[in-house]
């Protein structure tokens, strides 16, 4: 997938938005906030040489090694 940071605020926003519903409810599953990001584009199962030309790009970033 293609994703963007999010900003500190929207960080700390999510965080309580979490905690809130963490209170309210106990069937609910919360991402860690260092995993906070949005996802801009779902790539799905791709393969290495159609996506390795982002890993060189300054705007992009691998987090997990591609689909072979």
């Amino acid at each position: 997938f293609i994703a963007g940071e999010l900003a500190q605020a929207v960080r700390r926003q999510v965080e309580e938005i979490q905690a809130s519903l963490r209170t309210a409810t106990t069937d609910v599953s919360c991402v860690r906030p260092e995993n906070f990001h949005l996802t801009l584009k779902f790539l799905g199962p791709t393969a290495a040489e159609k996506v390795g030309f982002m890993n060189n790009q300054p705007l992009f970033r691998r987090t997990e090694k591609p689909k072979e």
